[in-house]
């Protein structure tokens, strides 16, 4: 039986966390807007000295009954000091397929950022996203309601949780209550807020100028959960919980190629195992250093749009 206080807490995560725009991006990511491969890799200093290579690719699958199907994958390798007790060898694999009709879409998915990825079930997390927009198909202002589950959620683990949230679109603005912010002011530059409950978030400036060169200046704080093999207790995860900022210039290429590069400096951090991302247990500071990135998309037939950046420090992907 939990105590109020770890009850409380859950409840407070749910009523936070459970809209689509956290758990889908969190897990699966978003639909895929088209076809496309990337692959990236990156390296930074301090004391895990994090070297990342791996590849993303989406596939639109076509359409039928007015709903577009994709599917996503991904994989990433994560070698690292090996600093205390942290791995010197991470994985992150991911495998989603979605569908979006207008105002209805739907996604499953199965992730696993561990050392042995996909090893067990306990290393795996299945879930899916239901998400239907309430009210005028393109009105500027809906509601959202929707359906989430997940079989590794640090709370309510393995059960349905329904949810609702609000989305806005202006000419100016975009607002979706409450994890994004965007802002359009006139001009090539856009601002972004993004909160990723109860304490992870970014910033973001871009100035994307008609012409093939793009460039954006981000910074935050983000957080990476791994489920380790052959741990003690399979309800614990690994954390690792990065500030960072980062400056990332592109170019868009012939042939709906896109070069993305990314430099900047990832702050002193920590790492800690726990049931949650609240938890702390084995708390252990890390420095950190330099930062830098690079990936090149190719995008295929319609959508694709710009290329995304490499792993981000901190930031969920796929």
């Amino acid at each position: 039986m939990p105590s109020p206080e770890r009850l409380a807490k859950n409840l407070l995560a749910a009523a936070l966390i459970l809209l689509p725009s956290a758990d889908a991006a969190a897990q699966w990511g978003e639909p895929p807007a088209g076809t496309s491969v990337e692959p990236s890799v990156s390296l930074a200093g301090g004391d895990l000295h994090p070297r990342r290579s791996g590849v993303r690719t989406a596939v639109l699958l076509g359409r039928a009954g007015g709903y577009a199907f994709h599917l996503s994958g991904g994989l990433e390798h994560i070698g690292t000091s090996g600093h205390g007790y942290f791995p010197d060898e991470l994985y992150k694999a991911s495998l989603g397929f979605s569908a979006v009709d207008g105002g209805i879409s739907f996604s499953l998915g199965a992730r696993s950022d561990s050392d042995r990825p996909y090893n067990s079930s306990s290393e795996t997390d299945l879930g899916f996203n239901f998400t239907k927009e309430l009210g005028k198909n393109g009105a500027r202002g809906v509601w959202l309601a929707g359906l989430n589950y997940s079989s590794r959620r640090s709370f309510m683990r393995g059960l349905p949780v329904p949810f609702l949230s609000y989305r806005y679109i202006s000419d100016k603005w975009t607002f979706f209550a409450p994890f994004m912010v965007q802002w359009r002011p006139g001009g090539d530059m856009h601002y972004s807020f993004r909160w990723k409950p109860v304490k992870y978030f970014s910033l973001t400036a871009a100035w994307r100028p008609p012409g093939p060169f793009a460039a954006e200046l981000e910074g935050g704080v983000g957080l990476e959960q791994f489920l380790l093999a052959d741990r003690p207790d399979t309800g614990d995860s690994l954390y690792l919980e990065t500030p960072y900022l980062v400056f990332r210039p592109s170019l868009r290429l012939p042939g709906r190629f896109t070069l993305t590069a990314e430099a900047g400096w990832q702050f002193d951090g920590r790492y800690y195992t726990g049931s949650d991302y609240n938890d702390l247990g084995l708390k252990t500071d890390v420095d950190g250093g330099a930062y830098a990135g690079l990936s090149l998309k190719k995008a295929f037939g319609a959508g694709g749009g710009p290329g995304g950046p490499p792993g981000r420090p901190g930031r969920p992907e796929n």
